[in-house]
């Protein structure tokens, strides 16, 4: 929900072809995103058979299903939320929308988009996911140091501010990636469950 306004709201200035160029850039990226993540959604429930965070919690520390299906739909989470955080190589879209955007949409998406994506990301990587933990948060570390690399140096050569946002929002998305790679994850065993007479979760 929170994307399609933002998709809308980059293009308010009907009148300057850049503002739709970057409305148009932005839900294309953004849709390609989506397409990964609800893919990674639908693995994660073919493992578990629910979207609940907890129920695919127990079911991939279970192990019932084995864990190349889980570890296939984790990826494609992380691509997508990659694509929401502009992380590299996931960046492309930023610094086109920054610039062709309203100033005051730009620094919405700098700050609002960007805090409210990564709060999604940790929730999804630490309820639902934790017992890959020592699958994922490698992965997460190379793309964090990827992104800041790449964030800092495409910084240095714009001559444009709100480009030189755009990457400065990627090298901070870096930062923001590192945490995410070193956030303690509960193990599995240390969720209570209660079960019923059939033996399935309540």
């Amino acid at each position: 929900i929170m994307s399609v306004a933002v998709y809308a709201m980059a293009g308010l200035h009907r009148a300057r072809v850049e503002s739709q160029e970057a409305a148009v850039k932005y839900f294309v990226t953004g849709a390609f995103a989506s397409s990964f993540f609800l893919y990674g959604v639908a693995l994660l429930y073919g493992v578990s058979g629910s979207t609940s965070m907890s129920t695919i919690a127990l079911a991939i520390g279970r192990g019932q299903e084995g864990p190349g299906l889980a570890l296939l739909g984790v990826g494609f989470l992380l691509v997508g939320f990659g694509f929401k955080v502009a992380a590299a190589p996931f960046h492309m879209w930023a610094p086109d929308v920054y610039e062709g955007a309203p100033t005051t949409v730009t620094a919405l998406m700098s700050a609002g988009v960007k805090a409210a994506a990564f709060a999604a990301f940790l929730r999804v990587f630490l309820q639902a996911v934790p017992a890959l933990a020592s699958e994922w948060q490698p992965a997460v570390a190379v793309l964090a140091i990827v992104t800041m690399v790449i964030g800092n140096l495409g910084a240095l050569a714009q001559t444009n501010v709100k480009r030189m946002l755009a990457y400065s929002s990627v090298a901070h998305a870096g930062y923001l990636l590192t945490a995410v790679a070193a956030a303690p994850t509960a193990p599995i065993r240390n969720i209570r469950v209660r079960f019923d007479l059939d033996g399935d979760p309540l």
